[in-house]
């Protein structure tokens, strides 16, 4: 007690008046102690806020609930710490999941493949792993980790810096991103899968990201895979996830018999599907960032050359949906334009390259961002769809021309520019890119496939003449793809699908669709179907 006001608060002390000073000291303390609690009285509650790091992924406590997090027009209840899924570990857990570790890590009991260089990767993220509970068993709590257990067939591939399928630009993105915070992914084979969940364990595996025919074929093994009453140990249903670069789009030839009707993978519905895209039936939208564009300074206009690349993965694809007569098109095109006309298409037998165009062979990615770099524009044929080169051209300052089919036979449409609620975008007889189409001129233009040859010439002569800069859809920069990814693993998917069974929107018995037990029977042993 400071000596000014000790004697104002001495009970021992025997009664006399005040000094002076010590009343004018009482009277300040008074005043301000009002003042206190008249500011706290008219703050607002909702800026009370108690942040609390959790590790790198900037979870935040709040006086009051959090909202929801929505994506793709879908709203999902958030994790927190009185949700039924474990948000936080204890020091002693964090001890229980170390030593499961690295007795696992030391016995080598897990990760056996015949590829090297897929079980290196595997123990790189192990050893991510151990680190964190290294550091977990020696505080209180923590947040539990998400870890990741992914028998999805592109991973290997994604680990490979020469490998560039669009399936395994994506999910290099969100590798890149992973490594920045507390989330840790392995990969599975599906022969080995079964093994590795019961040794990693439902305690420590949050997610489990797996091909969309492999769902199908989780869910219709009741015994061995998806938790069921005869398998308590099993996959629960809210922790399997569809990794589909194509969605679920009705009526897709590649499965064979799917209806023309919404379906989905996981029967707890379409949000159980991540994408790369936005996607119509509240379909997960992660995205992905395109990591090459700073690979190579950009040309300016004027230094490129007079060329236009022509975006075909196989000489086959210029003959089997031919927007443009492969015969003539493009030898009109060199004429009148007066550009080199370049391919890196795959040779197929019995599909030479068309005349007009130069074919300079398969060539390695570094090769390939210098081709675009250095080039007036992309020209697309229809195929390969939803390719991330658009992406990989615009971000270069490269200007796009993709083609569209306005109309089909059957009467059914599709604009230019398609919504994301609208699946022509991501249908082959319509589009080869929708999501690229809605970026529109000067970056994406769009030729209708039944107009006239001279109005596409036309569009692709206003491309290669129109300069732009550097572009990249704001849902595809680094900070938004990085935030979607932070907001799936924030979601209580537990505690969503309740909600979706409570509600009736998901059945409370969760069952593959019929037409999709006959396409397993003909699909036991094979991979995803081929797309291409």
């Amino acid at each position: 007690m400071v000596p000014l006001l000790a004697p104002l608060f001495d009970r021992n002390r025997k009664t006399r008046s005040s000094s002076p000073l010590q009343k004018k000291a009482l009277f300040t303390l008074l005043f301000c102690g009002i003042i206190a609690i008249f500011l706290v009285a008219s703050f607002p509650v909702s800026t009370l806020e108690t942040q609390i790091s959790f590790g790198n992924l900037g979870f935040q406590h709040n006086l009051e609930e959090q909202p929801r997090i929505t994506n793709n027009n879908v709203s999902y209840p958030r994790l927190h710490d009185s949700s039924h899924t474990q948000t936080t570990i204890t020091q002693h857990e964090a001890q229980i999941f170390y030593d499961q570790m690295r007795t696992l890590s030391e016995n080598k009991t897990i990760f056996h493949y015949e590829d090297d260089f897929v079980e290196r990767n595997n123990w790189k993220e192990m050893d991510r792993l151990l680190k964190f509970f290294s550091v977990a068993k020696e505080q209180a709590t923590s947040i539990k980790p998400k870890v990741i257990l992914a028998p999805w067939h592109w991973m290997p591939c994604s680990w490979n810096p020469d490998c560039t399928p669009g399936e395994a630009v994506w999910m290099k993105s969100l590798l890149e991103i992973m490594k920045q915070h507390d989330i840790f992914l392995f990969y599975a084979n599906w022969s080995t899968f079964r093994r590795d969940w019961t040794l990693l364990g439902n305690n420590l595996v949050t997610h489990v990201w797996a091909g969309d025919n492999q769902v199908l074929w989780c869910f219709n093994d009741r015994e061995g895979c998806i938790q069921s009453p005869v398998n308590p140990h099993g996959v629960p249903p809210h922790k399997l996830f569809a990794f589909t670069f194509w969605g679920a789009p009705p009526g897709r030839d590649s499965w064979g018999m799917s209806p023309t009707r919404p379906w989905k993978f996981n029967p707890l519905g379409s949000e159980w599907s991540l994408v790369p895209y936005e996607m119509p039936e509240g379909h997960f939208h992660l995205g992905y960032h395109y990591q090459r564009c700073s690979s190579l300074p950009i040309v300016p206009t004027q230094h490129r050359k007079d060329r236009i690349v022509v975006l075909s993965k196989k000489s086959h694809y210029f003959y089997e949906w031919p927007v443009f007569d492969p015969k003539t098109f493009f030898t009109e095109l060199r004429r009148k334009t007066g550009m080199d006309l370049v391919t890196t298409a795959e040779l197929t037998n019995g599909y030479p390259i068309p005349p007009g165009l130069t074919s300079l062979g398969e060539i390695p990615a570094e090769d390939y961002d210098l081709l675009l770099s250095e080039s007036k524009a992309v020209l697309g044929i229809g195929r390969p769809i939803l390719s991330p080169t658009p992406y990989a051209s615009m971000c270069r300052g490269v200007p796009v021309i993709m083609p569209y089919v306005s109309r089909q036979d059957d009467g059914r449409t599709c604009t230019a520019a398609p919504s994301p609620s609208d699946w022509c975008g991501f249908d082959i007889m319509f589009h080869q890119h929708g999501p690229a189409g809605r970026v529109g001129e000067p970056y994406v233009y769009m030729v209708d496939a039944l107009g006239a040859n001279a109005t596409a010439i036309d569009t692709i002569l206003r491309a290669v003449s129109t300069p732009i800069g550097q572009y990249m859809p704001p849902e595809m920069m680094y900070g938004a793809v990085e935030q979607r990814l932070l907001d799936f693993f924030s979601i209580d998917w537990e505690a969503y699908a309740s909600e979706k069974q409570s509600s009736g929107l998901a059945p409370e018995t969760l069952e593959i669709e019929n037409w999709q037990h006959t396409w397993i029977q003909g699909n036991r042993d094979s991979e995803r179907p081929d797309l291409d």
